[in-house]
């Protein structure tokens, strides 16, 4: 890529994030479901600027790339489309339960915001990074593993 490439893809996403932030308030970080509706509106958006800052540290150099590359990334396609981008792109704005699970040390929630089958669920998984809740992945865990997770926010 050319020096102008770079420039303009710069230029693009950061006018992106400044329209993202001019646009609407910074979701509350500490709120698992507020924390899912930003991810679930940046995703079926496109918005990677937002996804990178909602995202892990880890996910957030992958945005990064995909930022860089575009549609040549070599993970653009499992993104942007299959489940996950279909089940994104056919939300409609409603959240379901939010399900927590400790393992080692690590907290996770699971933000249900649709159903695949009557024994699947699809969820935002965040995980607690920094002191604020990131965005991991879109799941399809079963119901029955969806459920074994707590109603409740566990002190962390």
């Amino acid at each position: 890529m050319n020096k102008r490439t770079l420039f303009l893809i710069a230029l693009i996403a950061g006018l992106a994030l400044w329209t993202q932030a001019s646009s609407s308030a910074a979701p509350d970080r500490n709120d698992a479901a507020a924390t899912a509706v930003a991810v679930l509106k940046a995703y079926a958006a496109k918005d990677l600027p937002a996804m990178a800052e909602l995202s892990t540290a880890d996910n957030r150099k992958i945005i990064q790339e995909l930022i860089a590359q575009g549609e040549n990334h070599p993970r653009w396609r499992s993104i942007f489309s299959g489940g996950r981008w279909q089940a994104v792109s056919n939300w409609k704005g409603n959240l379901g339960e939010v399900r927590y699970f400790e393992r080692a040390k690590t907290f996770e929630a699971r933000v249900k915001f649709a159903e695949t089958e009557p024994d699947k669920v699809v969820v935002v998984t965040l995980t607690w990074e920094g002191r604020k809740w990131c965005f991991e992945d879109v799941n399809f865990p079963s119901r029955e593993s969806f459920e074994k997770g707590s109603k409740t926010r566990p002190a962390m």
